[in-house]
């Protein structure tokens, strides 16, 4: 494929220009329209102009038109060219992509295919991935190569393909959390990034084990880290030398639960402030979670164009949706490979209990104007010790939010229904019973307490290290 293309104009009025493929003129290229990450429209590229095909341009059939909406060019407009990862950046301007590098492959790829697990968040995916790199060398007598060149650099997380979507982001993004830990900060820096990454997965793939016909890779961060076509074409950039064939795994989740997990990990983050259920669209509601996060209809859309609607396969999480109401047995029949005696790893990212919850919230607030140092120690001793003591469901939101939450994916929710189960009434089925009727406020204690709590653990570090060093007590 070799795309050719020119963005004649691009601003409040229209958006027009061509693009055809050199190889295939006959083939009509699809367009998305971004107004910074969020989807706006899209067209194709099918219309005619006399001075294109006077030009050579394929039939002349290969220009594009689209007007935006008012206001849709506020934040600055780009075209993307579905399934690649050529874009228009501004009017006046030929195809560009992103900076990736060269491949790194060495001759035909080595693996049939590639199981491509992609989440979403929340979906029991630190377990998925520990059993991933647990049982290695057991997968790899099966057939199955889990690669460990893609781990985080930290060492955390292990068998999570972290790297997947920090390769993939967006050229400009700087700022995240996978680019500042790969020390990422610029385009030189990103460019050596990327090319590291390629080469060390060339490596491991070459030492693979010769019976080894699948690669399996998991990142649920593909979910969230990767909201445009350009950064998933990019992934699959990496990837293309390497594997023949592709399978996008995805787990959905009713989107309240998805939410109020989501909200869970945040406060044991020591994030007190989200809005667990947000109505998007109201000026009120904290910036923490956009629509598109919870948008599974263009999540689907975004990678089945990427890898065909064909590679793609749309499971559904929750309660008596699993295999044995476990992920990991899900993936496994869904494999084919019978649960042979392999390592299974115990329960991961345990919510915490409702009043281990409101605890842990007074006492992220009551660290706000103490040093940072002492607040990662406090938080980082006293959350792993609730989730022990103190596991269980986490705070419930009143059943008339959770319908209100839900109504916002309706339209959403019955497209992925339609497209991916048919044969269903509904994509999900809530129980709303299940949530209470009303949600009382919880009793607080006295700032004073908390203080105590923390001037107590502070204590207590003070001891363990002058007794490390063998200092007396103060």
């Amino acid at each position: 494929m070799t795309l050719e293309g020119f963005l004649d104009q691009c601003d409040d009025d229209l958006i027009g220009g061509w693009v055809y493929d050199r190889d295939d003129p006959a083939r009509r290229l699809e367009l998305a329209i971004f107004a910074g990450t969020q989807e706006i429209g899209r067209c194709t590229a099918n219309l005619f102009r006399d001075d294109l095909r006077a030009a050579g341009k394929g039939d002349g059939r290969c220009a594009f038109q689209l007007t935006p909406q008012r206001g849709d060019a506020a934040g600055g407009l780009t075209v993307r060219v579905l399934g690649t990862s050529l874009f228009f950046a501004q009017a006046r301007q030929r195809l560009t992509t992103q900076a990736l590098p060269q491949h790194a492959g060495r001759g035909p790829p080595r693996f049939q295919r590639c199981i491509l697990h992609i989440g979403t968040e929340k979906t029991g995916s630190t377990s998925l991935q520990m059993f991933l790199f647990d049982n290695r060398e057991a997968l790899a007598q099966a057939g199955y190569f889990v690669p460990t060149s893609l781990n985080r650099p930290s060492g955390r997380d292990r068998g999570n393909s972290w790297l997947l979507a920090a390769y993939a982001r967006d050229d400009a993004v700087f700022d995240d959390t996978m680019r500042a830990e790969a020390a990422v900060v610029d385009a030189a820096s990103l460019a050596r990034f990327r090319t590291d990454i390629a080469a060390a997965l060339a490596d491991e793939v070459a030492a693979a084990p010769a019976g080894c016909h699948t690669m399996i890779l998991s990142n649920e961060h593909c979910h969230s880290a990767l909201p445009q076509p350009h950064e998933v074409a990019a992934l699959r950039h990496l990837l293309d030398p390497f594997c023949a064939g592709y399978r996008v795994l995805v787990y959905l989740r009713a989107q309240a639960e998805l939410a109020i997990s989501v909200h869970a990990m945040a406060v044991k983050n020591g994030l007190i402030d989200t809005v667990m259920l947000p109505r998007f669209g109201w000026p009120t509601e904290r910036d923490w979670l956009s629509f598109g996060y919870f948008d599974y209809d263009a999540l689907l859309n975004r990678w089945a164009g990427v890898f065909s609607a064909g590679g793609i396969d749309v499971r559904r999480y929750g309660p008596g949706l699993l295999r044995n109401g476990d992920v990991v047995d899900d993936m496994l029949n869904w494999l084919g490979l019978p649960d042979a005696g392999y390592h299974r790893p115990g329960k991961v990212n345990a919510s915490l209990a409702a009043p281990a919850q409101h605890f842990l919230t007074g006492l992220t607030r009551a660290l706000e104007g103490f040093e940072a140092d002492d607040v990662q120690w406090v938080q980082h001793w006293a959350t792993p010790r609730l989730v022990v003591s103190s596991a269980g469901r986490g705070i419930l939101p009143a059943r008339s939010e959770v319908a209100c939450f839900m109504a916002q994916f309706e339209a959403v929710n019955e497209a992925v229904r339609a497209r991916w189960f048919p044969g269903l009434r509904r994509l999900f089925e809530l129980d709303l019973a299940a949530f209470p009727e009303r949600v009382e406020p919880p009793p607080e204690a006295p700032a004073e307490f908390y203080g105590e709590v923390i001037r107590m653990l502070l204590v207590e570090r003070d001891l363990v290290e002058r007794a490390r060093r063998g200092l007396p007590p103060r």
